[in-house]
């Protein structure tokens, strides 16, 4: 009986050491803020310690060798006899600036919960904060552990700056093994996010912002732009390409469809009010010939558009795709006309799929000094805008310029340019004079002039002038009248 003690002390013995070996107990009352927040491994390796007064906090810290998505574990002893939904412990995730960047609560009969995935950047400092629930159980042990995914996609912090932005790949429209998404968090009402991506080739991008998954969720801007140089060769960040709003209500919104050239992009994360939090955000570029390429918003950079001859079909008609990507927008696109042109029919209208919001596009036809040819404004997203030139304008390059109608859409439209079919008279009313007489039948006209001389018989009428002067007037008349016909 003593050797049957003594071997079940020692496997006691060994148990203690090994539960100690994974778990660790924190100093009671000795972590009661973030200033003095015990450490946490993030290789879960669980502290255990008690909830033990109303007021009782718990804090711990972790600082990551290398950036990751991290997430937050809690278990306790489950409560059978615990009422529905009732919480025992809640925990609060914290940044170095302690910003709320995720929470979550433990209820009585869960074993374990678990944290909503947040980003994490290496050598940065994160607190994690236990305390009580709906119910307080002092004698309830909890324990607390953290880990980190290092492979997971997230920013860099800082990352405030164009020249210190995360570089970030692009993503591939329908291919979820090349969805590329990054996490990131917004510290302070001050704090940006910025990525930066390579286009190597003119295409379409899309650019997602996906709020957090936290009960409490932020609400986040995301702007596309591209640097640009000012006085003194300082860079800065135009954000003119597109603009987005993931609101608290919102899961995710996106700027759709920009078209844009190959080069060096940029976007940019902010909260809005004040906003703190997590978010994650995925580019996708989809290659096309036929996006425009911003900015595009003056005559000087317009996007060509391309001339379709008059016999081809509507489904085959060259086009270019564009989007107002702000309320304020302005995209121009550009014709060369040439000599002896017959007009031409404009259409802009909303492509297949675009945004259906409620909204329009006032399309203009400028001459190269700015005069404006013939302007029309979309009724609503569904309807197309189509005009019409005439026929005469003088060689040159024309711009097609598009800005909101009555209400803003920012969804995709179209722009084609076709040549209008030339009608029997079409190009002969705004004919000189000159043109005209050039363009006669001279030798039918020659022809029929001596077919009338000899109608009029000039030697009879010579011989009796005075008795066929009537008839020498009428017959003049009616050669003056022909030749005003053949005149137009």
């Amino acid at each position: 009986m003593k050797k049957f003690k003594s071997m079940l002390a020692v496997l006691l013995a060994m148990l203690m050491i090994f539960s100690c070996a994974a778990v660790s107990y924190a100093t009671d009352d000795g972590n009661g803020s973030a200033a003095t927040a015990a450490k946490l491994g993030t290789d879960n390796a669980g502290v255990k310690e008690f909830i033990e007064s109303a007021d009782d906090k718990d804090y711990y810290y972790i600082i990551p060798d290398d950036g990751g998505l991290a997430t937050v574990a809690l278990e306790h002893a489950a409560i059978a006899e615990a009422a529905a939904g009732s919480s025992y412990f809640k925990v609060e995730i914290f940044d170095g600036e302690e910003a709320l960047i995720a929470e979550f609560v433990s209820e009585g009969n869960q074993a374990k919960a678990v944290s909503p995935k947040f980003a994490v950047s290496k050598g940065e400092k994160y607190y994690v904060c236990v305390s009580k629930g709906d119910v307080i159980n002092s004698t309830l042990e909890y324990t607390v552990s953290a880990s980190i995914n290092n492979s997971a996609l997230v920013e860099s912090e800082p990352n405030d700056e164009t020249g210190k932005a995360t570089a970030i790949k692009l993503s591939e429209a329908n291919n979820a093994q090349k969805t590329y998404r990054y996490y990131g968090n917004i510290s302070s009402e001050n704090d940006a996010d910025i990525y930066k991506f390579t286009l190597s080739a003119p295409g379409l991008v899309y650019v997602y912002i996906y709020n957090s998954e936290n009960s409490d969720k932020g609400s986040f801007k995301a702007t596309l732009g591209y640097s640009s140089e000012v006085a003194g060769g300082a860079s800065v960040l135009n954000e003119s390409l597109g603009t987005v709003e993931v609101k608290k209500a919102d899961s995710y919104n996106a700027i759709p469809d920009v078209g844009l050239g190959s080069g060096e992009y940029f976007v940019k994360v902010t909260g809005i009010g004040g906003s703190k939090g997590g978010y994650s955000v995925i580019v996708i570029n989809v290659p096309v010939s036929d996006a425009e390429t911003e900015p595009n918003n003056i005559p000087e950079t317009a996007d060509p558009a391309p001339i379709n001859a008059l016999e081809v079909e509507a489904a085959k008609l060259k086009i270019v795709r564009a989007c107002l990507n702000t309320a304020d927008d302005v995209d121009y696109f550009k014709i060369t006309v040439p000599s002896g042109s017959n007009g031409y029919n404009i259409k802009v209208a909303a492509s297949a799929g675009a945004s259906k919001a409620a909204g329009s596009w006032k399309v203009t036809v400028l001459s190269s000094a700015g005069k404006e040819i013939v302007a029309e404004t979309t009724a609503t997203d569904k309807a197309a805008a189509t005009l019409s030139t005439d026929a005469g304008l003088a060689a040159g390059t024309y711009y097609i310029k598009v800005i909101r109608g009555t209400d803003y859409n920012p969804g995709v439209y179209t722009v084609s340019v076709q040549v209008k079919e030339k009608k029997a008279d079409e190009g002969e009313k705004d004919k000189s004079w000159i043109d005209k007489i050039k363009d006669l039948d001279w030798q039918g006209f020659m022809d029929n002039f001596t077919s009338w001389l000899n109608e009029l018989n000039l030697l009879g009428l010579i011989g009796d002038l005075t008795k066929n002067l009537p008839d020498v007037f009428k017959i003049i008349s009616e050669v003056v009248a022909k030749v005003i016909v053949a005149l137009g």
